[in-house]
């Protein structure tokens, strides 16, 4: 395993293949040697829950607070007006604004539940005061948002329902598992490491589909944490204050509206930073160049082709035939299914995760600039300091986004060509 961040090596020594067509081979043949070059190393897995837990909750909870400046904003600049308020905070439901505080902070205040816990308890205690802590603050905070919607139903009557409906999409998503509701990355069925996945440098093709299949069940986890927050956290910040406004109230369509797009985008990418930082995806790197994947080559009379074996760790440039289609392999080895498409998508994607960074900080960069010419164009007060928040906080995730694409890039590209030297092609 690469945990000691080494340099991972597979060995030379393997029995040959044979070259005739249509032979099943026993075992794997050469397997070339597969160069790791180390990660830096990042901060403690807790320390950065803690932070990014922080960061979320920050983001969302003023996103809603500025969502309600954009509804209930007053004019208090006129010397004639009738208030010294920027807002009118007596139109805001106080148990709406308490609800929304909590289910936002919710994995925050938990984390550093957890975070105090592991810090004063001792650690043969550690795992029953984390059970005692998980539950007992679950069940407190769903007491707690229960009674908001009670008192809110009193008021508002069937509109509470617009706060109770995500719970339907939470056990579609989830089922009944409570462990997603109180962490946005939580461990799963993996071997990990400071809550990340740990990679095993192997020589068997079983042992690396099977990692494959692990790492694709904990990407999956993650990737459902990051579509599920980031549409509940602006569904919650953006459109639940539009939902309990006044019905007497006018406001500006356009900017509530526009302010809901860019929460949804600014927390898609700062959430998907924060659930698949450098390391992890370097994990999943190391990965993808045991797996390699396949290409699947019409015509068929240019070479001899072997039947594929499951037990066979293929090297580059390898013609094999599966199920009557014939492929050819793509990587510095191949252990993957031929027709499976999953094993391809994934060498596909990880091969090289910089590629995965400069698109999102392509989306990034576009984002900012839309917000930048608005702020620009905007006259109004409320406008500006919507828009100067937004900003600031997308500035951070772009330096996160930039920070991890030259990372990875420089890492890549000097262990791409180390492989090729020593295997002398290239993927």
């Amino acid at each position: 395993m690469s945990v000691n961040r080494r340099l991972a090596r597979s060995p030379r020594t393997m029995p040959q293949l044979s070259t005739a067509n249509n032979v099943e081979p026993e075992h794997a043949c050469n397997y070339p040697p597969i160069k790791h070059i180390p990660f830096p190393p990042m901060a403690s897995q807790f320390q950065s829950d803690l932070i990014n837990e922080w960061l979320l909750f920050a983001f969302s909870f003023w996103a809603a607070g500025l969502q309600f400046l954009h509804l209930y904003r007053t004019v208090w600049w006129l010397p004639d007006s009738y208030t010294n308020q920027t807002m009118n905070f007596y139109l805001i439901d106080q148990f709406l604004a308490f609800f929304l505080f909590l289910l936002l902070g919710r994995r925050f205040w938990y984390c550093l539940l957890i975070h105090c816990v592991d810090t004063m308890s001792p650690k043969k205690f550690s795992n029953q005061m984390r059970n005692i802590v998980k539950y007992t603050f679950f069940y407190v905070t769903i007491f707690l948002l229960g009674l908001c919607c009670l008192k809110i139903y009193l008021k508002q009557s069937y509109v509470v329902i617009y706060l109770c409906y995500p719970i339907i999409v939470y056990v579609i998503t989830f089922g009944f598992d409570i462990e997603p509701f109180l962490r946005t990355v939580f461990e799963g069925d993996s071997v990990y490491m400071n809550g990340t996945p740990l990679h095993c440098c192997s020589t068997n093709p079983s042992m690396i589909r099977a990692e494959i299949a692990a790492l694709k069940k904990d990407f999956n986890n993650r990737f459902k944490q990051v579509i599920f927050t980031t549409l509940l956290n602006a569904y919650y910040a953006s459109v639940i204050p539009c939902c309990f406004a006044q019905k007497f109230l006018y406001y500006d369509i356009w900017m509530t509206t526009s302010h809901m797009a860019f929460v949804v985008i600014g927390g898609l990418t700062m959430c998907t930073m924060f659930c698949f930082p450098a390391n992890y995806c370097d994990v999943l790197h190391r990965a993808a160049l045991h797996l390699g994947g396949w290409v699947r080559i019409e015509n068929r009379t240019h070479t001899p082709a072997l039947n594929w074996s499951k037990l066979v760790v293929w090297p580059n440039g390898s013609f094999v035939k599966y199920s009557g289609d014939y492929y050819r392999s793509n990587g510095l080895v191949t252990t993957a299914v031929p027709c499976n498409s999953f094993h391809n998508r994934f060498y596909l994607f990880f091969q090289n995760p910089a590629h995965l960074y400069a698109i999102l900080t392509s989306i990034q960069v576009i984002l900012i600039f839309v917000q930048l010419v608005l702020l620009f164009c905007t006259t109004e007060w409320h406008n500006t300091l919507s828009l100067g928040f937004l900003l600031l906080s997308n500035y951070y995730t772009l330096f996160k986004m930039i920070r991890d694409f030259l990372i990875t890039h420089k890492i890549y590209v000097a262990e791409s060509a180390i492989n090729k030297k020593i295997n002398g092609y290239g993927n």
